[in-house]
């Protein structure tokens, strides 16, 4: 049951606590359906050019070959994070992960040095412009073919193209480029750095700061970008809070007398796909805006109602039998009944019979093996409008607990099907939801809280649930050798205030000490693009970003008093013995638990360092090469009572190697085991629900 209690309650539920438990609202990216449909002839027309002057740059990095390399790369790496899974013996599993470090060693290696070239090039006084038409070129490429890497993108664009553009007031390569940068400090700013969120409304508000230049532009595709930066303030930073429902309501107001110019009117009429665009612009803030109202909270009748007729106006235009392939409409229906339920117009009752009704037409609420038929932003939807019905209906607790278990099931049955490599931000955005959000925790006990985040874990954080694993396990195995050979270490201890109490207690200490090493790293699961297999070095604001992990977990540990006993050895794992390291303002050495933070810290480092499968950011080390380097750290960054322990122990110096090595791949397999279980568990209990129903 280890391996049960533990994280698991918040290895998601860190991952978007910022989200609002009501947030009716889908990401608008950069590359929208519109755009797409334009760019392949617009990249033709651009690389046309750049070969005329000239397409290779004296000097400059191979950019084709650099950009090509890193787009398949990408794939690469996401194709083999999905084989992962595939279902096999033992032997062949094991192989798999070592041809798969040694693919991510060369992908690491390889992609670093293409990079280092490309900083230090555009670091030079004299770039020639040809060089920077290029990065941009390359640059959009990678974002159109969803090479979702946005601080590559921070790199490439906030520090050499948009200061050059900037400087040189060039527009039309600075609307990509605010747009881009928008984009992707949004999705930081889900991380955890909050200044990422204002950067963004900046940047969309200096992209629409150019209105005024709509009909102007020479490249048709900065149209697109200017309309994709208006929805993205309208309704992602007012779902946000960052603006105010009525700013939406004006910025949508200049957009549509900006749209009715005769000149632009032109403009659309010669471009169908834009013309739909346009339209599409205002109508999905008069869809959209009574959802952002209800996410929020408000209680303005007047602004509510407002909002509630716009909704209505569009629906009405869209009409009731109409297909709808839009991704924004197509599950309205669906939309219809929370809407009305919400404003009165039925009751909470009578709309969950229908959503369940329709539900049933579904064909990913099947028991079905099949990839998902449905987009994931419909089914994030869908849980949040199903959620929030169901709690409101007058329904028995019971009654309420029974439907909410049946529909998790059935839910997490239909994300284990999607591939594991795809989504990552909406399948962590559904599930985090699941996590923390109250209106389902409430009709779960306590034993199916903990599975219910243990079916999570497994299913979205396999490999950092084996990471946090090995640290207990390595944390226990010590723990158990210093009880008997030195129990005065961990003295002092809140419980063990003698060492009798230590040896007398000796599976409850070692509980505590399992359990905080399960809950250790739980902070870095809000970071879904910062993990230990990135293809690439970390950038400087993601590795700032990384290290904000031990203080995010506090948000966890105040959600149940019960997990306050682990906080300190979660906050204080990368801080040194002597006290260095991070967070500065958290001084562990004043910690009742700081044995345990000195036991963790040196567990997580020890297996970090010899990992040879999940990570590729560094050649593993030896067990051997670990205990000399810690060594060289004794008394700095470890405990000298701990490594004396190792060294004058023989015994307990083959325990910790056994636990790195060759246990390694079996803790490996035991996850992989556990997550095809799961799975089967999920299809199995979706399946059973069905055939009550029936």
């Amino acid at each position: 049951m280890r391996n049960r209690l533990f994280l698991l309650i918040v290895l998601i539920l860190s991952h978007v606590l910022n989200t609002k438990a009501q947030d009716y609202v889908y990401s608008v990216t950069v590359g929208s359906s519109w755009a797409r449909e334009v760019f392949p002839a617009q990249e033709r027309a651009q690389r046309n050019e750049l070969r005329v002057n000239p397409y290779y740059i004296e000097g400059a990095p191979q950019f084709t070959k650099t950009f090509l390399d890193y787009e398949y790369d990408y794939k690469r790496y996401n194709s083999y994070n999905d084989s992962i899974f595939f279902k096999m013996p033992q032997d062949d599993w094991v192989d798999l992960f070592k041809r798969r470090a040694v693919k991510y060693s060369q992908l690491y290696s390889k992609n670093n040095k293409n990079i280092a070239q490309l900083k230090d090039y555009f670091s030079d006084i004299y770039v020639p412009e040809a060089a920077y038409d290029s990065l941009y070129y390359w640059t959009r490429h990678l974002l159109f073919r969803n090479v979702n890497d946005i601080f590559f993108y921070e790199m490439l664009v906030d520090d050499i193209l948009l200061p050059h553009y900037e400087e040189t007031q060039d527009i039309e390569h600075l609307v990509l480029c605010y747009l881009c940068s928008g984009m992707a400090q949004f999705q930081i700013s889900r991380m955890g750095d909050k200044d990422a969120e204002m950067r963004s409304e900046l940047y969309f508000l200096k992209l629409m700061s150019m209105i005024e230049q709509f009909n102007s532009f020479k490249d048709p595709l900065n149209r697109y970008y200017l309309i994709s930066a208006f929805v993205n303030l309208v309704i992602l930073h007012a779902q946000s809070g960052n603006i105010s429902l009525n700013e939406s309501l004006n910025l949508v107001n200049n957009m549509k007398k900006m749209y009715e110019r005769p000149e632009t009117q032109e403009i659309l009429r010669q471009d169908s796909l834009l013309n739909e665009y346009a339209k599409w612009s205002i109508d999905v803030f008069r869809f959209r805006g009574i959802f952002t109202y209800m996410s929020q909270g408000k209680n303005l009748p007047e602004l509510r109602d407002q909002l509630y007729q716009l909704y209505c106006d569009v629906r009405n235009e869209l009409g009731v039998d109409k297909p709808l392939k839009n991704r924004y409409y197509a599950k309205l229906n669906f939309d219809d009944l929370l809407v009305e339920a919400y404003m009165g117009n039925i009751t909470w009752d009578k709309a969950f019979a229908q959503f369940r009704k329709l539900m049933a037409e579904e064909p990913d609420f099947s028991a079905n093996s099949g990839a998902p038929q449905n987009k994931i932003n419909y089914i994030y939807n869908l849980s949040e409008s199903y959620f929030t019905i169901l709690d409101n209906t007058t329904f028995s607790f019971e009654k309420k607990r029974e439907y909410m278990n049946e529909y998790l099931s059935t839910l997490l049955d239909i994300l284990s099907r999607y591939e594991h490599s795809k989504y990552p931000f909406e399948k962590g955005k559904i599930m985090s939801n699941i996590a923390c959000n109250p209106t389902v925790l409430k009709y779960q006990t306590r034993e199916e809280k903990e599975a219910l985040m243990f079916r999570l874990i497994v299913l979205e954080q396999p490999v950092t649930y084996v990471h946090v694993s090995m640290v207990a396990d390595i944390s226990r195995a010590f723990a158990e050798e210093i009880i008997e050979k030195l129990p005065s270490f961990f003295v002092g201890v809140p419980g063990f205030s003698t060492e009798d109490d230590v040896r007398n207690k000796r599976e409850e200490l070692l509980s505590l000490v399992t359990k905080s090493a399960l809950y250790h790293d739980l902070g870095k699961i809000s970071m879904p693009t910062i993990i230990t297999n990135s293809f690439r070095r970390l950038t400087n604001h993601e590795f700032n970003l990384i290290k904000m992990h031990p203080e995010k977990s506090r948000q966890f540990f105040a959600i149940d008093p019960s997990f306050k006993t682990y906080q300190d050895v979660a906050l204080g794992h990368h801080k040194w013995y002597d006290g260095d390291g991070y967070p500065a303002t958290f001084k562990h050495r004043k910690s009742p638990y700081f044995p345990l933070i000195c036991l963790v810290s040196l567990a997580d480092c020890m297996d970090a360092a010899t990992e040879n499968i999940g990570r590729n950011y560094h050649t593993p080390k030896s067990f051997e090469t670990v205990m000399s380097e810690f060594n060289a750290y004794i008394g700095e960054q470890y405990h000298p009572d701990l490594l004396n322990l190792i060294n004058d122990n023989p015994e307990i110096y083959q325990k910790l190697k056994t636990i790195v090595s060759d246990r390694r791949y079996d803790f490996y397999y035991e996850m992989y085991r556990r997550y095809m279980s799961e799975k089967t568990v999920a299809k199995k209990s979706t399946s059973k629900a069905k055939n009550k129903k029936s």
